[in-house]
């Protein structure tokens, strides 16, 4: 998956064009892997990018940083039986 600390430099450097194709790639990788949370917020990444609308693109980011570490939680506990 995608690194978090990409997206917030691309963030500070107001790179647009580069926050939308992750994105993309993030509702790719979403439907790919049956992760539809990452789909949903890549969806929000790349419009969010097309509006130049950094302090939403800085909130959803928190959101899929916050969901992200619930999900390696949980897959961890299915892993270990819990």
């Amino acid at each position: 998956m995608l690194e978090i600390r990409e997206i917030q430099v691309l963030i500070e450097k107001k790179s647009y064009a580069e926050l939308r194709r992750i994105g993309h790639r993030m509702m790719g990788s979403g439907l790919t892997y049956g992760v539809r949370f990452v789909t949903v917020y890549g969806e929000h990444l790349k419009v969010l990018s097309e509006y130049g609308d950094l302090e939403a693109i800085r909130h959803v980011t928190a959101a899929y940083v916050i969901d992200l570490e619930s999900f390696k939680a949980y897959i961890s506990s299915e892993n270990r039986g819990v």
